[in-house]
């Protein structure tokens, strides 16, 4: 009987496969391209891609039930779960990460987002550096907006920095790289140390030679992942994206042994990361006065980077070194990676 009951559902997995195939023809070469890194669908005939960075919106239609219909065979194939009854889909497909909202929550039409993974790990001098200091404080020169990539001096930098186990705290809006540039730095860590990485949607890639992946489940939050991690014996504990009261449990761990913490968070700039990750650690109902948790904050993460999409890719805008606070502000300074 069992084998019987998972032929029958390996059966309905592929139908369902062959539909959704068929569903989503329209776009078959844009899900094909590699060098496509989201699709975005508004409505059925108002479909966008970006490629090389730039937003192209595509001739195709899906048919008018299509998107509805394939968003409910995407809750049904997801590597993750599901078709939640808010009517949001959150999950995975064919390498791409899936987000989907139907009506009523999307108030017209259903819409889908298709982000893909990337598979492989870029080295750091792929990365571009395109500083800008803003910050009155900065004396740094700016350096030149052609710039192309990381030079070796630069790539030694950052790999001196993880070797002294700082504290790494990645910033950007959303499609600026942060988990790219995370996994090509996580790359750069010797072989030997534990590395423990942690996320709530599984798009870190195998960087480490000595990795255990850990991700967030219905009953697992990040935060349980975070203090199940420390019994774990981990060297360096990596979070995929700090969005929660995690950031408290992170500051904790790297307090109490585990300097050595990386992540990434949504912020406008490097210095925006800080205050995002005071916003979040008070979240997890501390009464801690606010200058409490920023030298907390300016003793473990002593390294900001700051990236944004601009024309042509995406590019290091801020790399700062966390000195110290200094009459309630943060103190800190150019990161020369030389």
């Amino acid at each position: 009987m069992p084998f019987a009951e998972s032929t029958c559902s390996l059966s309905c997995y592929r139908v369902a496969e062959k539909v959704l195939d068929h569903l989503m023809s329209p776009i078959c070469d844009v899900l094909s391209d590699p060098s496509v890194t989201e699709i975005m669908m508004n409505a059925p005939d108002q479909i966008w891609i970006e490629k090389g960075g730039q937003l192209t919106r595509l001739s195709a239609r899906l048919p008018d039930r299509g998107v509805t219909a394939a968003v409910r065979l995407l809750a049904t194939l997801s590597e993750t779960v599901s078709l939640e009854k808010d009517g949001t889909l959150e999950g995975h497909w064919r390498g791409w990460r899936v987000t989907a909202v139907l009506p009523p929550v999307s108030r017209d039409t259903p819409c889908l987002c298709l982000r893909r993974h990337r598979a492989e790990v870029l080295d750091l001098s792929q990365w571009a550096m395109r500083l800008s200091f803003n910050d009155k404080s900065s004396d740094a020169p700016k350096q030149s907006m052609g710039s192309n990539s990381l030079q070796s001096s630069a790539c030694h930098g950052f790999h001196s920095i993880l070797n002294q186990a700082h504290g790494v705290l990645i910033s950007g809006s959303t499609g600026s790289g942060k988990t790219t540039f995370l996994g090509s730095l996580m790359a750069q860590i010797p072989d030997s140390p534990r590395v423990i990485s942690l996320e709530d949607t599984p798009e870190l890639p195998i960087a480490c030679s000595h990795q255990l992946r850990l991700v967030a489940r219905r009953g697992h939050s990040l935060r349980s992942l975070v203090r199940l991690a420390l019994r774990l014996r981990p060297d360096r504990i990596v979070i995929g994206e700090v969005r929660g009261a995690e950031a408290f449990d992170m500051l904790q761990a790297m307090s109490t042994g585990h300097a050595a913490c990386m992540g990434t968070i949504h912020a406008a700039s490097a210095l925006g990361a800080l205050s995002r990750m005071e916003q979040l650690i008070l979240t997890a109902g501390l009464d801690w006065p606010i200058e409490a948790i920023r030298s907390q904050l300016a003793e473990w993460i002593r390294v900001l980077v700051h990236l944004s999409r601009d024309v042509g890719g995406r590019f290091i805008r801020e790399a700062l070194w966390v000195e110290g606070v200094e009459n309630g502000k943060y103190r800190v300074s150019p990161l020369y990676l030389s």
